[in-house]
């Protein structure tokens, strides 16, 4: 009316503040929140010790671990069970965010997520351990191990149906059996000059691979490591292989 003025007032709202769903602790000193998009933040230090998402595990459409914390429980984004069920994870993730500060991957961290989708993985150079199962049965489509990675444990990769790239760097020392075995569509795999092991089943039933190149740098190959990829018919193997 007459005589009077409207004044604007401009506030600032963090973005999800308006369309969180849940959010709480996960850690002594780490938190989460998880917004109506699917998208779940983890931020602050130390490790993730708890998972109070479990309820929301189908509803998670990305992850995104922030720097600062340090390791990543065991199951984290999946729901036990006595065998590796991709339906138990977190299944229409489509991208995953683990940052430098994080040095461990917890036994079935990741399984079967993404396996309704194509899987984008950001991995940091940092994480020393992947332990067994972190993403077995994972809709992952190219996985490159960064060189922080010292130990990769059983069956960590194995029967990622969409998987059909792998990187493995020189630092890796330590291998469980079977990490990236039943990947059905690996058609490129490159080893890293440097690395001396080839784990036991290591791409045991990857049948799609065609050729491989063995470094020279390799000194053992485990048991079984290429059994049953009935399409490979091209490998180099250098001078400096001892044991097969």
């Amino acid at each position: 009316s007459a005589g009077q003025t409207t004044e604007s007032v401009t506030e600032t709202v963090t973005a999800y503040d308006a369309t969180k769903v849940i959010e709480g602790s996960c850690g002594s000193n780490a938190k989460y929140v998880l917004d109506t998009d699917g998208v779940l933040t983890i931020t602050g230090t130390g490790p993730i010790t708890t998972k109070p998402w479990a309820n929301y595990i189908k509803k998670l459409t990305k992850i995104v671990i922030g720097n600062g914390i340090t390791s990543i429980l065991d199951e984290a984004f999946y729901n036990y069970s006595y065998y590796v069920y991709s339906e138990n994870g977190a299944v229409n993730v489509t991208y995953i965010q683990i940052p430098g500060s994080v040095t461990e991957i917890g036994r079935r961290a990741f399984a079967g997520a993404g396996a309704n989708t194509n899987l984008s993985l950001s991995i940091a150079n940092g994480v020393k351990t992947i332990n067994n199962d972190a993403f077995n049965s994972s809709g992952l489509t190219s996985v490159s191990i960064p060189s922080s990675v010292t130990s990769i444990g059983e069956s960590a990769f194995r029967n990622c149906s969409k998987l059909t790239s792998v990187t493995v760097t020189k630092n890796v020392k330590k291998m469980g059996t079977g990490i990236f075995s039943d990947c059905d569509k690996l058609t490129s795999v490159n080893l890293n000059s440097g690395l001396q092991l080839i784990g036991s089943e290591m791409f045991l039933d990857c049948d799609a691979l065609q050729t491989i190149d063995i470094p020279s740098s390799v000194t053992a190959i485990g048991d079984s490591a290429f059994y049953g990829c009935d399409l490979l018919e091209n490998v180099k193997l250098h001078s400096g292989l001892k044991t097969i």
